[in-house]
């Protein structure tokens, strides 16, 4: 474990074999340093990459440390991981995998110091390939049908007010302020707007970064 031992022995590793560019670490659990009864454990989990950077650094290699996540659901990525902030507060990036059981899609968001604009990607198996595949990214990642048929019209014609996506959305239907329709997209868009990836103006909704025409 860190603090037994590990650190020392990956050293002499890694002198030995001057090739070697990666180092996988699976899991955390098996190299964790044994918590003292009066350690706090924000302190214990950023021991863990106090200890493996500046192997990383001397050596000039990379270091994968595989973990787990939380069952609790969070809209920080971060905060999914299992353990304090200081787990991924010591270390350089943070990449976490969201899968549902039994499916061949998946969701990876990727964050970190040397991460200049973080990503969200969608993910896909290929059977045929053996391997994931980038099938989306950015903004609509995970998004369900309606939501995402919401953001595209916004994008698209953007600055756009509620009761026009709503038209956009249901074609040759006559849309009122108080229709079960708009009060869909309205629903919609106010989530879009609390999670910053729209904005609202006196001239309508546009997506974040987007300037108007």
């Amino acid at each position: 474990r860190i603090g037994s031992g590990a650190v020392e022995e990956l050293r002499t590793f890694l002198k030995e074999y001057g090739d070697c560019r990666l180092v996988i670490i699976d899991t955390l659990a098996k190299i964790r340093p044994e918590g003292k009864n009066n350690e706090l454990l924000y302190t214990a989990d950023y021991a863990v990459g106090a200890a493996l950077l500046p192997l990383a650094a001397e050596f000039n290699i990379g270091i994968v440390l595989v973990h787990h996540t939380r069952k609790a659901v969070s809209d920080d990525h971060l905060e999914t991981v299992s353990g304090s902030t200081g787990l991924t507060g010591g270390v350089d990036n943070v990449i976490v995998l969201k899968r549902a059981r039994g499916t061949d899609e998946a969701m990876l968001y990727v964050d970190g110091r040397d991460i200049e604009k973080p990503g969200e990607y969608g993910l896909k198996w290929d059977g045929q390939l053996a391997k994931w595949t980038i099938s989306e990214e950015g903004a609509v990642v995970g998004f369900s049908p309606e939501r995402k048929a919401v953001f595209d019209i916004i994008k698209q014609h953007g600055p756009i007010n509620g009761k026009d996506v709503t038209q956009l959305l249901n074609p040759g239907v006559h849309i009122e302020r108080n229709s079960k329709e708009w009060a869909t997209t309205r629903k919609i868009i106010s989530r879009f707007v609390e999670s910053g990836s729209v904005v609202s103006s006196t001239n309508g909704f546009t997506i974040k970064g987007l300037r108007d025409e």
